[in-house]
């Protein structure tokens, strides 16, 4: 059995995060869907999201990625792609596990 992967980007970034691996993950013959993006029949797929409570505010994102995300942001306020973050070689491991 060859399941399908589900990429689930972050709400911040987007399904065009995805789109390297997605097509790489094709390349190598595996059924792969990311959620935000609209697929073939035209449908989009989505996930689910965290509620707001009732009163008061809800943060982005725990205060521990905030701050790693802080260290990566350039001057003018962007993050790099994704795949900057770790060193080449565990990018392409994680990416070969997948496969």
């Amino acid at each position: 059995m060859n399941p399908t992967i589900a990429l689930l980007p972050s709400a911040l970034l987007g399904p065009a995060v995805w789109q390297p691996v997605r097509d790489q993950l094709r390349a190598a013959g595996r059924d792969v869907i990311v959620t935000g993006e609209q697929t073939a029949s035209g449908t989009t797929v989505e996930k689910d999201a965290i509620l707001p409570p009732q009163q008061g505010t809800t943060p982005v994102a725990p205060q521990g990625l905030r701050e790693m995300l802080h260290t990566r942001t350039g001057r003018d306020g962007k993050l790099p792609v994704w795949t900057s973050w770790w060193p080449p070689e565990e990018v392409a491991a994680a990416i070969a596990r997948l496969l």
